[in-house]
């Protein structure tokens, strides 16, 4: 099977590393994978390592050489749309008149319809009412047409959801499957911290960790601060503690207290490559990811708590998403409410007290193995695309026709 996946974002995008790692598995199966991201800029490439399971390519790739997308030399048998953003779907849109015989899957992330209305600072409804001109100027084409979208859900062989919620945004007679992400094992496992890392960065003895990898934007950015409120009173009341933190600010931030007091106690670190950080979540005492059960954070899962869980820490993730999934206490905490007083009495609940540490750090492990491996996942998404009704074991079976070495 030749599965062409369009990713939204770039190749170092936590999309883009979802894809990898399903690309990875998939060709553990048998199957041929491509990946193609907007624009021209391919420097971004990097970020992929050493990958053979997948050949990376631009928008303008597919249509400029489509012969040399696979092994095979043949068009693609799915195409997978990585979120139904509207430069993907206008793509897929087109490789759909391109390819016929392909089958259309459309995988969604997030609350599409909540991401409109809170960048735009309109509410849904109104959105839907303006003409395609008004959203061109109101909406830049890296999130979803309130209309179009919706038609491409509608017209899609099948969805794929990374967490099951999402299927409310899909209509009844689509199929769809939920897909967890898959976890690099190799690099996101317990161990040790790195004794040296922890001293050229400045961490004193006895300075408690937490670690957050992430962007603020405008849809998590209150959410961050709140980390932020956090590592702030535990300081305030007497806990040493430094936030090391990763990504890039795509708003101004802190948005609402005062930034020397907030970032005191804050390493920022700006983009940090994700070979990376798996050493830096080793240096953290506990893993926090904040948020509440609100539109946008019943919809998604966040990219980075499966690594979270794989790394061995404790774990506080709020009650929605995951934290409805793990077991509390055992395999994650799992905050009730989504204010900084919240994360602080949890966190000091994981410092004073071993056992419950070393419990959540071994249970949130044993669920990551458990839910993100990578041959198992890979399997569920196989098994999603052989339901679409295509001869997938006449692709196969051509595939590795091509891959035999010729007899002299």
């Amino acid at each position: 099977m030749n599965v062409l996946f369009f990713c939204h974002a770039d190749f170092a995008s936590n999309s883009m590393g979802h894809i990898a790692g399903f690309a990875d598995g998939l060709r553990s199966l048998g199957h041929a994978c491509a990946a193609a991201i907007p624009g021209e800029d391919r420097r971004s490439v990097v970020a992929l390592g050493h990958r053979p399971s997948l050949r990376p390519l631009t928008f303008s790739d597919v249509w400029e050489a489509p012969a040399e997308m696979f092994p095979d030399r043949g068009p693609a048998d799915v195409i997978h749309a990585w979120t139904p953003r509207e430069h993907v779907r206008r793509v897929v849109n087109r490789c759909r008149r391109d390819m016929p015989s392909a089958r259309v899957v459309v995988h969604l992330e997030d609350n599409e319809e909540h991401l409109a209305a809170c960048f735009s600072g309109w509410d849904y409804a109104s959105l839907c009412a303006l003409s395609d001109a008004e959203l061109a100027a109101k909406l830049p084409v890296y999130l979803s047409h309130p209309r179009a979208y919706r038609s491409f859900l509608r017209d899609a062989d099948g969805v794929t959801g990374i967490i099951e919620t999402l299927s409310d945004f899909v209509p009844p007679h689509v199929p769809f499957e939920e897909i967890w992400p898959v976890v690099d094992f190799a690099a996101y496992h317990p161990a040790p911290p790195d004794a040296a890392l922890r001293a050229s960065l400045g961490i004193r003895p006895g300075e408690k960790v937490l670690c957050y990898p992430g962007n603020s934007h405008f849809a998590n950015a209150r959410e961050i601060e709140t980390l932020y409120e956090a590592v702030f009173l535990l300081n305030r009341h007497g806990t040493p503690c430094r936030l090391i933190r990763t990504g890039e600010d795509t708003i101004d931030f802190p948005l609402h207290s005062a930034p020397e007091e907030l970032t005191r106690h804050v390493l920022h670190l700006g983009f940090v490559e994700h070979a990376r950080l798996a050493g830096l979540l080793r240096l953290a005492d506990v893993l926090v990811q904040p948020g509440a059960d609100d539109v946008f954070n019943r919809y998604r899962l966040p990219s980075k708590l499966p690594e979270f869980l794989a790394s061995g820490h404790p774990v506080i993730m709020p009650r929605a998403n995951l934290g409805l999934r793990v077991l509390p206490e055992r395999e994650a905490l799992v905050l009730e409410t989504a204010g900084p007083e919240a994360i602080v009495a949890q966190c000091l609940r994981v410092f004073a007290d071993a056992a419950l540490a070393q419990r959540l750090a071994t249970g949130g492990a044993a669920f990551a193995r458990a839910h993100f491996d990578r041959l198992v996942n890979a399997r569920r998404l196989e098994r999603f695309y052989q339901t679409l009704g295509f001869s997938w074991r006449r692709t196969w079976r051509r595939v590795l026709r091509v891959a035999r070495p010729q007899r002299a």
